[in-house]
């Protein structure tokens, strides 16, 4: 830092031990290089670090240079057990404004505080605890629902791929149960979920008694590795404020959908449902992965300390219609049908990214719509669950895209650019846990879900999302 230079360090939590002793070191430096400094010790009479306005506004007046974040919820031992809940909410949100806030004004650096944890590994210690995050919160409860009973269904990002599975579930239904219950699939037009206000005016207005929460901020391989920062902050958001206000009107069970991406990077194989907090999953979307992973752990918070039945369902790779078929930002199934399209119209050859080795198991949206309605009317474990279809399906990037070519009736040459990145290598998951559930369960034929899928993308071209 050059003599001229304006250096402003705004500490949050400046009151407390540490932003107290902080204030000592500098009055005490015998130099008087820190003196020089303006130093902003900031307390909750400058902001409630809750409030996004407040944050912002306190970083609007004090234009920090540099940032110590200090602020946090903390607790003793007990203060921690009987709030586990309130503390990861809190702290999530501060942590979140302040570093957003940072961003904007364009500070130059910040330092925040946190526990060291340390992990020690096999090759440079003889330590080797596995750190896991304990799964002994089970309901077992089975939810009630008589002939006479009020059933409301909110699902979130209704208009969706999955949303509108669902629907055609609940129309084709034989029986005509499922349409006996009144469902809400809600839209944007609802409710922008990153907003608190307007996610509880929506579940004031409908009252549900169940949620189906599929909204997120979604995208393909390159959209993760170009934007991971938003799609944590977004889904990180939406996540809380519609659990917080399912927990508000008192929701009765929600089943939130999450992703096989959440599972570690460097793991064995196949995952199953203990494995999700093992380890970091893969650096390609880090961002969606962890806020995903941020659902299992308030869907225990709000089972331990409030008795909720919020629960999560973790699909492998989703396709069918009414996906997203951009080439850009879809996913690989949607992507490569669009981009296998084009060339087979401009008569070209087909070229995808990456080598075609990566291993996947894909799932239909359809039979993905059943297995989320099953597991809202009949399994009552907070733990999550994987809705995937078997091992011996998965198959690589290569043979779907000869599938998808075979689909199209596409005879032109397919070529793989290896230059290109790809995602992790494989991600077996296993439905051990399913087929215990659901022995018959039967899922669509992979060819025949490719060509449904492909037909409706050709029929409804001018429409869809691409």
């Amino acid at each position: 830092m050059s003599s001229g230079e304006r250096t402003v360090i705004l500490i949050t939590g400046g009151n407390g031990m540490i932003g107290n002793a902080i204030k000592e070191v500098v009055e005490r430096d015998a130099d008087h290089k820190l003196q020089t400094m303006n130093w902003v010790f900031a307390t909750r009479a400058d902001a409630h670090l809750t409030s996004y306005e407040e944050t912002k506004k306190m970083f609007e007046k004090y234009r920090p240079t540099h940032v110590i974040h200090l602020a946090a919820k903390v607790g003793g031992f007990f203060d921690n057990i009987n709030n586990n809940l309130e503390f990861f909410r809190q702290n999530m949100i501060m942590n979140d404004n302040v570093l957003n806030c940072a961003y904007e004004i364009k500070v130059k650096k910040v330092v925040s505080c946190s526990r060291l944890l340390q992990y020690f590994l096999p090759k440079s210690s003889k330590l080797s605890p596995n750190i896991i995050f304990q799964y002994n919160f089970v309901i077992t409860k089975e939810i009630q629902m008589s002939s006479g009973e009020r059933t409301v269904i909110l699902i979130t990002g209704g208009n969706g791929m999955i949303g509108n599975a669902i629907k055609e579930v609940v129309e084709r239904d034989a029986d005509h149960k499922l349409q006996t219950m009144n469902w809400v699939f809600a839209t944007r037009a609802d409710a922008h979920l990153t907003s608190y206000e307007e996610t509880k005016k929506m579940f004031e207005k409908y009252r549900p008694t169940h949620v189906i929460h599929l909204a997120a901020k979604v995208g393909g391989f390159f959209d993760n590795i170009n934007n991971n920062l938003e799609f944590f902050r977004q889904n990180m958001i939406m996540n809380d404020n519609v659990l917080n206000c399912a927990y508000e009107i008192k929701v009765k069970k929600v089943v939130s959908c999450s992703s096989t991406c959440i599972y570690p990077d460097n793991c064995t194989y196949p995952v199953d449902e203990k494995m999700i907090h093992l380890g970091p999953p893969h650096n390609s979307n880090l961002g969606y992965a962890y806020a995903k992973r941020m659902l299992d752990v308030l869907n225990q918070l709000y089972s331990r300390d409030h008795g909720c039945i919020f629960t999560s369902v973790v699909p492998c790779n989703v396709f069918g219609p009414h996906d997203n078929f951009s080439v850009e930002s879809g996913h690989s199934v949607p992507a490569l049908i669009h981009k296998c399209y084009l060339a087979k119209m401009s008569k070209t050859a087909l070229i995808v990214n990456g080598t075609g080795k990566p291993q996947r198991q894909y799932i239909y949206s359809l039979d993905l719509a059943q297995l989320i309605l099953w597991v809202l009317f009949n399994y009552n474990e907070v733990n999550p669950i994987n809705l995937t279809t078997d091992e011996k399906d998965e198959i690589t990037v290569d043979e779907l895209t000869r599938c998808i070519a075979e689909a199209l009736q596409f005879e032109g040459p397919v070529l793989f650019n290896a230059t290109k990145p790809e995602g992790a290598i494989k991600r077996t998951t296993s439905n051990a846990k399913l087929r215990r559930h659901l022995k018959g369960f039967q899922f669509t034929p992979f060819k025949k879900a490719i060509q449904e899928t492909v037909d409706w993308f050709i029929t409804n071209y001018d429409n869809a999302r691409k």
